[in-house]
């Protein structure tokens, strides 16, 4: 059995057992304009206590849209790194997340450090490295400056430039985007403001 509803430009579907216990309550959410809330950035949809941290949260509901935006300059990272096919990912919790969700989505093979536990950090940096890309992701944090340093002097012991090896997203105006040989910013950052 399935159960589809759609509202505001969500469409949810759920399937087997799990309809018994929804159904109805989608159906009340829609008419209710919960999916149209949702994808209006309104904050106050998970109530007074949490709406400022759901408005910090909320602008994932238009990234698909936003990161059209990224497009050509990801066209441009994927032309001057062509042939690195080891991709290790420096980060902490989401940054590190996204790109393992992506990845296995596409089906692409990537090394994930979301540590600095030092026999983790040696494995990644094992595979050759005139073949490797280190990507540093997210949050300006002691642990991923620290990967970058170690892979910095990994790739120059190896007689390789490190500022055509290393790409560096995050927020503009961060350190990160000062140690970064290779920036690439956030559209913008997500938020209730930035989401209508």
């Amino acid at each position: 059995m399935t159960l589809r509803v759609t509202g505001g430009g969500v469409s949810v579907t759920v399937q087997g057992d799990a309809v018994d216990e929804t159904d109805g309550v989608l159906e009340r959410l829609a008419a209710d304009g919960v999916p149209a809330a949702l994808m209006g950035g309104n904050a106050s949809l998970w109530g007074p206590e949490a709406t400022q941290e759901a408005a910090e949260r909320l602008g994932w509901v238009h990234a698909p849209e936003r990161s059209h935006r990224l497009l050509p300059r990801l066209d441009e990272l994927v032309e001057r790194f062509a042939g690195l096919d080891l991709v290790v990912v420096a980060g902490a919790g989401g940054a590190c997340l996204a790109a393992e969700v992506i990845a296995r989505a596409h089906g692409v093979d990537l090394t994930l450090l979301d540590t600095v536990d030092p026999h983790q950090v040696r494995r990644a940096g094992r595979g050759p490295l005139d073949r490797t890309l280190l990507v540093v992701s997210g949050a300006e944090t002691v642990e991923t400056d620290g990967v970058r340093r170690v892979f910095e002097r990994a790739f120059r012991d190896a007689g390789i430039d490190p500022a055509g090896r290393i790409v560096v997203v995050g927020p503009p105006g961060s350190s990160l985007e000062a140690s970064g040989p290779t920036f690439v910013p956030p559209t913008r950052r997500w938020t209730a403001a930035s989401a209508r």
